[in-house]
């Protein structure tokens, strides 16, 4: 494995580690911060169901047709693909659109944890279809050897919601900034 490869994944764990640090400071142990982890647990469940089954599914055959066929051949498989992934990510995002608030109206206790842990998950969702999209990109430029550039989402992810929390810090951190951020 290339050791840019390495070093990449080794700087997305410490970025994941000082943005959790960072929250953990924000917010504390407040039952705000557990119903934002309940929001952001519900719309990330599905990925790696989704993006991972696409990920190990779609390289190998990439590769074979790219090797057999030629380039233009495994583009278009991979513009196939990719549109039946799209599919797939905005179905599960719209089942989950549904069954996801009555989940949490039936999992969270009081009315007002309910009502904020909904609006939480909606401004989370995005963040299926986007880390799928991620996903599929990702794949096709690890078939191709670009590592470094398919790192580039996951160094990321961690540095947008990072940023806002640490500029929350002289105010009142709000866990909406933090579900927007966390989608960006």
């Amino acid at each position: 494995e290339d050791p840019r490869v390495r070093a990449s994944q080794r700087n997305v764990k410490l970025l994941i580690a000082a943005k959790d640090l960072a929250i953990a400071r924000s917010f504390g142990t407040s039952s705000d911060l557990d119903l934002f982890l309940l929001a952001f647990a519900l719309t990330q469940f599905a990925m790696p169901v989704v993006a991972g089954s696409f990920s190990s599914a779609f390289v190998p055959t990439y590769v074979d047709v790219r090797e057999q066929r030629g380039r233009s051949e495994a583009v278009n498989l991979f513009a196939g693909s990719f549109a039946d992934g799209l599919r797939v990510l905005f179905g599960s995002a719209a089942a989950l659109a549904i069954a996801g608030p009555l989940l949490l109206l039936a999992l969270v206790p009081s009315r007002a944890g309910a009502e904020l842990a909904i609006q939480l998950f909606f401004l989370l969702l995005p963040t299926l279809l986007l880390n799928g999209v991620s996903v599929a990109w990702a794949s096709v430029l690890a078939a191709e050897e670009r590592y470094t550039v398919s790192v580039l989402p996951q160094l990321l992810a961690p540095i947008v919601p990072l940023a806002a929390v640490l500029a929350m810090t002289g105010g009142a951190p709000d866990l909406r900034w933090l579900a927007v951020s966390t989608t960006v």
